[in-house]
């Protein structure tokens, strides 16, 4: 008899002692197994509620419909598992993996997802519970304790996440379109490029949340507390082909270019535009017209805006560092405690390599530019065009006369 044929006697075993268990009758037996592997296997409609089941392996396994409830999961690892239907109601799945696993009107009510304390030769370390890249459409998460988890380009259509604690989670590239997130706690969760059109976010906590590359306008956010938030608060959604453009350069910069497209808004015109809180790091924006838009808060590190059209485009709060703006049109534009600064390149692991880039802002055009407060430092001005400016409270090398307010143009 193949192995694989006696592990699944001995499993079918497990599982009949546990039904006799769970029927309370004299001869059935709890199932309590560490590290029990299941890999692969095809276990449809059975019900393992209540079992202890601690460091699970069912990587790739069919377990439709299944019965999980009040449960010990902790760590268990699900990734790549067909899990649609089943159910983990107030399930301990604190650290447990369900990476692109399809979970589908799963429901995991109330169940227990905060970060599980392992304990390895190095010592003890915390893993959240991943399910980045998930499945979870139409799948139950209400009341659930999620903490920290990790539900990054997980699709969540029309799933239930009401009163769920949600804080810290990354939710990064997720689609949430139709979820229902009601009074949910989500303070400090990161939502940088998920799709939120038709979700209800009533009551919702959201206080220091980070939601750039993020449309809010079509979502349902009564009562919501936004306080300390990074989000574009506009209620005019943005044109079709800018949001797909930054959609895609948001999962660019996710995956630091292994996925997604960076965003390349060439000559077009984006005039009017309220990208608040975008973040546009890299994008190419070289002879764009920008004019009037609003980028508050914005990040565009190494962005490429060489020759655009900035015509009062209010840049306040912006992160400019490294940034090219080089033959740029900034009049009256506004920098308000922007920064200016070189930035250091990183290397593939993420690690600084000490190779600054400047901002250029050589043969650029700024008349009645507001700097105030900005923080400006080794810029390049060469060939500036520089009168009547605000600028910032230490000097910049421009040109004589260039400065007004604070006096400290040359």
């Amino acid at each position: 008899m193949a192995d694989a044929e006696i592990a699944r006697k001995e499993l079918l075993g497990l599982f009949r002692d546990h039904h006799a268990y769970l029927a309370g009758r004299s001869n059935g037996r709890r199932l309590h197994k560490v590290g029990l592997d299941v890999h692969g296997f095809e276990l449809n409609r059975i019900s393992l509620r209540d079992a202890r089941l601690p460091g699970l392996i069912a990587t790739g396994a069919k377990l439709v419909e299944c019965d999980f409830s009040l449960s010990d999961l902790f760590a268990a690892n699900f990734s790549q598992a067909d899990l649609s239907g089943s159910r983990f109601v107030r399930a301990d799945i604190k650290g447990a993996r369900f990476v692109n696993a399809v979970l589908r009107k799963a429901d995991f009510f109330g169940a227990d997802m905060r970060p599980g304390q392992l304990i390895k030769s190095g010592g003890k370390t915390q893993q959240v519970a991943n399910f980045e890249g998930a499945d979870l459409d139409e799948a139950e998460f209400s009341e659930t304790q999620m903490r920290a988890a990790n539900l990054a380009v997980a699709s969540a259509r029309g799933a239930q996440f009401r009163d769920a604690t949600m804080n810290q989670v990354n939710l990064t590239g997720a689609d949430l379109r139709g979820a229902n997130l009601t009074s949910a706690k989500l303070k400090g969760a990161t939502l940088n490029g998920a799709r939120l059109e038709g979700a209800v976010l009533a009551g919702a906590d959201l206080r220091d949340t980070v939601m750039r590359n993020v449309d809010l306008s079509r979502c349902d956010l009564t009562g919501a507390n936004l306080t300390g938030a990074v989000y574009r608060a506009s209620d005019k959604p943005l044109p079709d082909q800018v949001s797909t453009l930054i959609r895609d350069h948001n999962e660019w910069i996710r995956t630091s270019g292994g996925g997604g497209k960076r965003g390349d808004f060439s000559g077009m015109s984006l005039t009017d535009l309220d990208l608040s809180g975008a973040d546009l790091s890299g994008a190419v924006l070289s002879g764009a017209d920008l004019s009037r838009s609003t980028l508050v808060g914005a990040l565009l590190m190494l962005a490429d805006l060489s020759g655009a059209k900035l015509v009062g485009t209010n840049f306040n709060s912006a992160v400019l560092n490294g940034a090219n703006l080089a033959s740029a049109d900034l009049t009256d534009a506004r920098l308000r405690n922007t920064e200016l600064q070189p930035l250091d390149l990183l290397d593939a692991d993420r690690r600084p390599t000490g190779r600054l880039v400047p901002v250029k802002l050589t043969g650029a055009l700024m008349v009645g530019t507001d700097l105030s407060g900005a923080v400006c430092r080794d810029v390049d001005v060469t060939g500036v065009t520089a009168r009547n400016l605000r600028m910032p409270s230490h000097e910049l090398p421009l040109p004589a006369g260039s400065g007004n307010c604070n006096g400290h143009g040359k």
